[in-house]
């Protein structure tokens, strides 16, 4: 395994003990073949939701286009489970609860930071 994509596993791994310790059934999905369908399944307060994470030095501060094309991989996940996805951004060098959360509404984006996601979803 390469050094970035243990990074992503390392970083998705905690992503769901964190969920799980808010009661929030998650784990992380084995890769899927052409249709991607996100990192992490997970089961919480809306129903069966999907994630995609992002982690490493990617993300210390990614710009506009860069978060921008996350999302639009993001919703092609959620199109191709059928469930909303969610966008988890890990920031390099950050605690997990800080990690950020975005997922797009009907007229624009919407953010909270990864504890209170799964405070309010739990």
């Amino acid at each position: 395994m390469g050094k970035s994509k243990a990074i992503g596993t390392r970083h998705e791994t905690n992503a769901v003990k964190y969920m799980n310790g808010y009661g929030i059934k998650a784990k992380r999905k084995a890769l899927t073949g052409a249709k991607d369908e996100g990192d992490i399944d997970a089961v919480c307060a809306l129903g069966p939701v999907i994630f995609e994470v992002k982690s490493g030095k990617q993300t210390s501060n990614p710009n506009r286009s860069l978060l921008e094309e996350w999302m639009r991989q993001t919703q092609e996940e959620s199109k191709n489970t059928g469930c909303p996805g969610f966008l988890l951004v890990i920031r390099y060098n950050r605690s997990i609860k800080d990690a950020d959360v975005w997922w797009i509404g009907a007229e624009y984006w919407h953010h909270m930071y990864f504890d209170d996601w799964c405070r309010t979803f739990s």
